[in-house]
């Protein structure tokens, strides 16, 4: 009786959570087309502060993309007259793992190239950084979003010390 009574709850409870609008789903496109698309879920915890994370993975292989993935949680803060809409201001962190690929020639002493050397590097980091946007929202709980930003990462040896943050998503709020 006990677990009919705590599956009929955990039921009901998640039944209404998931229309009680304070969720979104949303697909980055402009990183898609870049070779690294990325998928977030945002919880809005009140009507002008959100939490999210993005997790993005490279389709692309390591000769041409050095980022392989990333894990991204982030805050923002929202200015609109709606709820969760408008122009927004966001904090983020990230976990990055990343790959150098590349070959350097071997030279003799006459400069004759006698082989060649690859340089193989992969590293894990962490980053902090900021991004701005913009959230349109239509009735129909679509929207788009605009945002670009910047963050720092550090640890042992980044292969690059910067992440791009940013790009053109569009999702459903449920």
């Amino acid at each position: 009786m006990k677990k009919i009574f705590l599956f009929l709850f955990l039921s009901i409870s998640l039944f209404i959570n998931c229309f009680s609008q304070k969720n979104e789903l949303k697909f980055n496109i402009a990183s898609a087309i870049g070779g690294f698309p990325e998928l977030n879920y945002e919880r809005l915890v009140d009507d002008n502060i959100t939490f999210g994370t993005a997790v993005a993975a490279s389709i692309e292989n390591a000769e041409k993309m050095d980022s392989r993935f990333s894990i991204m949680p982030y805050s923002r803060l929202y200015f609109g007259k709606k709820k969760a809409n408008g122009f927004f201001v966001e904090a983020n962190m990230a976990i990055r793992n990343q790959r150098d690929l590349h070959y350097n020639n071997i030279y003799d002493s006459a400069f004759n190239i006698i082989g060649i050397a690859k340089y193989d590097k992969h590293s894990t980091n962490l980053g902090f950084g900021a991004a701005i946007g913009v959230k349109l929202l239509t009735k129909k709980a679509a929207f788009a979003e605009l945002f670009a930003g910047a963050g720092r990462l550090f640890g042992s040896s980044p292969v690059k010390e910067a992440y791009f943050r940013g790009g053109v998503s569009i999702g459903m709020r449920f």
